[in-house]
């Protein structure tokens, strides 16, 4: 019990000395890490690789936020590494790990508060870990700066906070890969030229995300079991892994046995013409989604948004966990399979998104597909690498659907 006073009234401090810097912009972010104690390993390893920093940032050095995790967070990832102290980082982990703590954009606790939630990008680039575009709504909204791998952002209210923080808790969760969820406390420290950037403080140091599969296998629960199997089972892991832009609609291992476990039952070609009607060939983070968009998959089924109250389907299939991010693009988990519907039609401005533009007049507040402008060569990407020439699929795998 003493313990977890002590920790709650060190929250308590650093937020409360937080709040007393917010209006005193610092030059450096390492002297505006000086009155943090509980972020002197960030402070720490800013001295010992200062190269590393600027090979990340570049150009990048105005209008950025730093998501600084704490000394208990920075320990956390040295032992899940199998390392004891930061000095035994490798300078490729180090501009990893700076590169995705860092968003494109400068942003206050306040700019969290959109109730679809912000994709917002960072700076981590190479296929290894940001194999996907932006798309033209990350385009309109960050410019030149939108091309980097993206972390998810929910703003929490208050009762929502983690309790070990109690009032001082987070007020942010900070959707990162491998369907980490990191909270995020809003301190709005100011630094660099005129206080033009920010930091934030993070409990976990961000896991950047990995392919499709071991995004899948990496579930603590086994709702995705049966989509693995389903993609082993057809043969389409190594493209699924491979191709840009994608986002899986994958319905959960109980969808998957209320529709007779068609994974189980069907043939390799059926079971792929299953996963491909569930396989976007393009980026579509639930903030960009509107009520009556239109997406065609990769087996040319059309799969269309519906609101309902709070709640967002799939044709018929509810939307259940949101952005999943992989390396490629995302995940969508959902409570059903999803049935055909080609007759279908949307708000979109063609016959599927990848031909849906922004409404005119709208702000970013506005949701459209992430990948408008772009789409036409990320589907054609997409559908080069995962086609496979199943005869009949579309009328097969309509047969399991509806089961």
């Amino acid at each position: 019990m003493r313990a977890s006073l002590c920790r709650l009234a060190a929250n308590v401090a650093l937020l409360g000395l937080a709040s007393a810097q917010t209006t005193e912009p610092q030059d450096g972010l390492e002297v505006a890490l000086l009155n943090y104690p509980d972020l002197s390993l960030f402070r720490s390893l800013l001295g010992q690789a200062p190269e590393s920093l600027e090979n990340v940032l570049s150009d990048d050095t105005n209008n950025i936020t730093v998501l600084v995790p704490t000394n208990e967070a920075i320990n956390a990832y040295l032992t899940a590494s199998g390392l004891s102290n930061i000095t035994e980082l490798k300078s490729d982990d180090i501009e990893t790990f700076f590169s995705y703590q860092i968003l494109a954009v400068s942003l206050k606790g306040a700019d969290f508060d959109d109730p679809n939630g912000m994709t917002v990008p960072t700076l981590l680039q190479g296929d290894k870990f940001n194999n996907r575009s932006a798309g033209p709504m990350l385009e309109q909204q960050y410019g030149e700066r939108a091309t980097g791998q993206v972390v998810f952002a929910t703003h929490k209210d208050k009762s929502a906070r983690r309790v070990k923080r109690q009032d001082a808790g987070p007020v942010v969760n900070i959707r990162a890969g491998l369907a980490q969820d990191v909270g995020m406390t809003a301190v709005d420290v100011k630094w660099g030229t005129k206080g033009i950037n920010t930091f934030q403080v993070v409990d976990s140091v961000l896991v950047p995300p990995k392919n499709c599969s071991t995004t899948i296998r990496s579930f603590s629960d086994d709702r995705l079991t049966s989509m693995d199997d389903a993609l082993k089972k057809s043969g389409l892991w190594p493209r699924i892994d491979t191709s840009s832009n994608v986002t899986c609609l994958a319905p959960s291992t109980e969808a998957f046995k209320n529709a007779g476990d068609p994974q189980v039952s069907g043939s390799k070609s059926e079971v792929g013409g299953v996963v491909l009607h569930h396989t976007l060939g393009q980026v579509a983070y639930s903030n960009f989604l509107e009520d009556g968009m239109v997406f065609e998959s990769l087996n040319n089924t059309k799969i269309t948004v519906t609101f309902k109250g709070d709640d967002i389907y799939f044709n018929n299939a509810k939307l259940i966990e949101a952005n999943v991010l992989t390396n490629n693009g995302l995940l969508h988990i959902l409570d059903s399979v999803i049935e055909t519907d080609n007759s279908v039609s949307g708000k979109s401005s063609g016959t599927s998104s990848t031909s849906a533009e922004v409404p005119s007049g709208t702000s970013t507040e506005a949701p459209s597909s992430t990948s408008s402008s772009a789409s036409s060569a990320s589907e054609t990407n997409a559908a080069n690498a995962l086609a496979i020439s199943y005869s009949g699929v579309v009328a097969v795998a309509a047969g399991f659907l509806l089961l």
